[in-house]
């Protein structure tokens, strides 16, 4: 090395080599807070999903969140939060409760509505394959899913109605 010359042969002052590690230090804080920001997000969409599986004043409220157009923006947490609403609609007993997730889903559908209807038939053909390996007798078949299956249906029904006086 000759004078002044530092490594690879460049000949850097020290405003040069401030400069430099000033900017590292800005780009390792911007990375770090590009993943604190990516794994909030991530926190907060697994919170959406574990609420629709609560109680049912959590579902309402998510629900109602979820109406209000808070579907996050990527497909996969979009078809993630529609398959807890459906799952939730199937086994939620409270008539309020699913009217929530009934707006919520109507809401969704205008936009979104091959999603929807995917994850619905989704869900459907899940439970027609639980009960078909595992229950021979079809009236059995009927009492243990029957009424998950008319719900589903009734869901359905009533989305593409809506949908369809909406003008879709």
């Amino acid at each position: 090395m000759t004078n002044g010359e530092g490594a690879f042969g460049l000949d850097l002052g020290i405003d040069e080599i401030r400069t430099i590690v000033a900017i590292v230090a800005i780009s390792v804080s911007l990375l770090s807070l590009i993943i604190t920001l990516r794994e909030k997000k991530k926190q907060r969409h697994a919170a959406l999903i574990s609420a629709l599986q609560g109680e049912k004043e959590a579902v309402a409220f998510i629900s109602f969140q979820l109406r209000n157009h808070r579907w996050g923006k990527s497909r996969s947490d979009r078809l993630e939060l529609l398959s807890a609403l459906v799952v939730a609609w199937i086994f939620e007993k409270s008539d309020r409760a699913r009217a929530m997730i009934h707006s919520a889903l109507e809401t969704v559908y205008e936009t979104h509505r091959m999603d929807v209807e995917g994850t619905i038939e989704d869900i459907k053909k899940q439970l027609e394959s639980y009960v078909t390996k595992h229950y021979s007798d079809k009236n059995e078949r009927d009492e243990r899913v029957g009424g998950y299956l008319r719900k589903l249906g009734r869901l359905q029904s009533a989305l593409m109605v809506e949908g369809n006086c909406a003008g879709h």
